[in-house]
């Protein structure tokens, strides 16, 4: 299905057809495809990517806005390189918010925990939720870290809250050494490296 559509345009995945590509598939649908193909973001994340427009334009508008270098082809919005797919589907999360150039970046990994002086955060955080205490959106925040890497705005659709109110508990867990921020597309590319 996907074969034939090659040059036809952007590749187009339904929600389904996203959640059930794993990791391994999406290296062999990049190499196959090569490159140069592109595909369109799934219809769930067209509907993020419209929320944040609403609430953040000045995200959208880095991530999507028509681009000022002139070799660059000036994609629609939505449309990217299938070498992207694997990062999209690795975590379940669609695709992410980890590159900005012009504002700030709020796209953490595991790595950003500072896991020895967060063991008693975390350690008391299991003990809640052990006892089905009702937990803070800070700690909601670790828990989908340790989950899988995640963006504030992901974090913000996801629990209905606003861009600022997650950078409050962002700031609010930096603060009480639980973890680290990097904000520039330099600091935070030592947090994307894989695992050794």
């Amino acid at each position: 299905m996907i074969e034939a559509r090659r040059g036809d345009g952007p590749v187009e995945f339904s929600d389904a057809e996203i959640a059930a590509i794993s990791a391994e598939q999406a290296e062999m649908l990049a190499q196959q495809l090569g490159a140069s193909t592109f595909y369109r973001l799934p219809p769930a994340d067209i509907a993020f990517f419209e929320w944040l427009r609403e609430v953040d334009p000045e995200v959208w508008q880095d991530l999507w806005g028509p681009e000022e270098d002139e070799n660059t082809p000036n994609l629609e919005p939505y449309v990217v390189g299938m070498a992207m797919l694997r990062d999209q589907v690795v975590t379940d999360r669609g695709f992410p918010i980890c590159d900005l150039e012009t504002q700030p970046n709020f796209y953490f990994t595991h790595k950003h925990i500072l896991h020895e002086e967060a063991k008693p955060y975390i350690d008391a955080l299991n003990q809640k939720l052990d006892d089905g205490k009702q937990i803070s959106f800070a700690e909601a925040f670790v828990l989908e870290l340790r989950r899988a890497p995640i963006d504030i705005w992901r974090f913000a659709y996801g629990y209905n809250l606003t861009p600022g109110q997650v950078k409050r508990v962002i700031y609010e867990l930096v603060e009480g050494g639980i973890m680290q921020y990097s904000a520039t597309r330099d600091e935070l590319s030592e947090f994307l490296e894989p695992e050794k």
